[in-house]
């Protein structure tokens, strides 16, 4: 779903191959050996009660974690299939599959039942990250964190006073970027059909479609006052996920998710911005809401000092640290968060926050401090399961909690409703904050 501007992403542990932790480029990327020294806060057991395990069991879904992918594919299509073939015993589900299938003005299919009692049942559990995939679903949502989609290669938002689709960035080498669509410019219409008619979202979703196809555009330039019809060629496209500029002697870094170029699209981005002349970095992390859990794990090994990055475990009790070597960037640091930050983003500013590495500034984060896996079902298909809780090096975990930013500073009325995309930096109140405390 390249064309929506929030796209939530969970802390998976999916790799599909990519097992490397340390890359070992030491050489021209930024790193240093440095002194560090981490926060000193009042030691915790991590133990639980008997009390907050049963709350724990409730609000992560391990229940749904103790059955084996195999046992729970098979589980599901028995009892769904004798649900369908027998009438449906349970008395409350008869009654509304006799109405639908009497009553419903569309056709439906086993199926389509089977797949919604799926999502029923993860719904039931508690599980606010819990989720099922067709293995199509399932394939494409696994290209888009390996940095590929499919679509025109825009990220877009709504221009209400213009009741278009504004185009909020342009990833480079898409198909949006070789058609000549450009950051500001409005949408109109999608294949004929006016966004006025049908809305955003139904507008965002005729964008969408199959590699080869074309789609057409009605488009304004933002230079211009006539529109012209542009068709482009729905292809895959590479995404990145950082942006940067140098502002004053500063580095500014927008990461947006933690995607398998990530680490790599932000060493460029600080041997670029130092090379410029950047004597500290800001961070911009502000609705990110995750990623991959080896992204985030190199991205950190490339930023700390030697030392534990994070620790994971698993309802049973078990145990996986990760640790970082000695070569660190050893710059001033400051990270921006909000509500929006979520997962992998909280993980990062916790570890940089706990190393003294970093200060924080914004607003209290999501606090989702669960890893969510994929687990495969026997047709082929996914269900996702918060199978284990993440600690920070010092710091407890965060989960349902959020992180409270060194500096609480909130934007604006005005400012919090313009996407962070369009926000004029002498307006963001946040990143100006930031930008005097890498003064002093």
């Amino acid at each position: 779903m390249d064309e929506n501007e929030n796209i939530a992403e969970d802390f998976d542990s999916v790799s599909d191959g990519d097992e490397v932790i340390n890359d070992g480029d030491t050489g021209n990327s930024g790193e240093d050996f440095c002194e560090y020294e981490v926060r000193t806060l009042p030691k915790k057991k991590r133990t639980v009660s008997y009390l907050m395990a049963a709350l724990l069991v409730i609000l992560t879904g391990v229940l749904v974690f103790q059955i084996t992918y195999l046992a729970v594919g098979q589980m599901y299509k028995r009892e769904i299939n004798s649900l369908l073939s027998n009438g449906m015993s349970n008395s409350k589900l008869n009654e509304i599959n006799q109405i639908y299938k009497e009553n419903f003005i569309y056709d439906f299919t086993d199926d389509d039942i089977a797949d919604g009692l799926i999502r029923g049942y993860i719904y039931g559990t508690g599980d606010r990250y819990g989720a099922y995939y067709s293995p199509e679903e399932y394939q494409a949502y696994i290209d888009q964190l390996n940095d590929k989609s499919v679509g025109i290669g825009v990220i877009v938002g709504f221009d209400a006073d213009e009741n278009a689709i504004e185009v909020y960035k342009v990833y480079d080498e898409s198909p949006a970027d070789k058609a000549g669509i450009e950051v500001g410019d409005r949408i109109f219409s999608v294949d004929g059909t006016k966004v006025s008619e049908v809305g955003y979202n139904k507008a965002v979703d005729l964008m969408l479609g199959d590699i080869g196809k074309n789609v057409a555009l009605t488009v304004r330039k933002s230079d211009s006052a006539v529109t012209k019809d542009i068709s482009v060629t729905r292809s895959e496209y590479v995404v990145s996920t950082v942006d940067y500029r140098l502002m004053d002697k500063v580095g500014y870094i927008k990461i947006s998710n933690f995607y398998s170029d990530t680490t790599a699209e932000l060493k460029d981005a600080v041997v670029e911005l130092k090379s410029q002349g950047a004597e500290s970095l800001i961070f911009d992390v502000r609705d990110n809401s995750g990623g991959l859990l080896v992204s985030i794990q190199k991205t950190l090994d490339y930023l700390l000092p030697k030392g534990v990055m994070f620790t994971i475990k698993d309802k049973k009790g078990n145990e996986e640290v990760f640790n970082s070597d000695n070569s660190c960037v050893d710059m001033p640091m400051v990270i921006l968060v909000n509500s929006g930050t979520g997962s992998a983003a909280e993980l990062f500013t916790s570890a940089l926050m706990d190393y003294k590495k970093a200060v924080s500034v914004g607003e209290k984060t999501h606090g989702k401090g669960s890893v969510t896996s994929p687990f495969k079902l026997s047709d082929g298909s996914y269900i996702y399961v918060s199978n284990a809780l993440y600690y920070p090096p010092v710091s407890d975990n965060f989960d349902g909690k959020g992180i409270t930013p060194d500096y609480k500073v909130s934007l604006s009325y005005e400012a919090s409703r313009v996407s962070l995309y369009k926000l004029a930096p002498e307006d963001d109140a946040q990143l100006q904050y930031a930008l005097e405390l890498l003064k002093k």
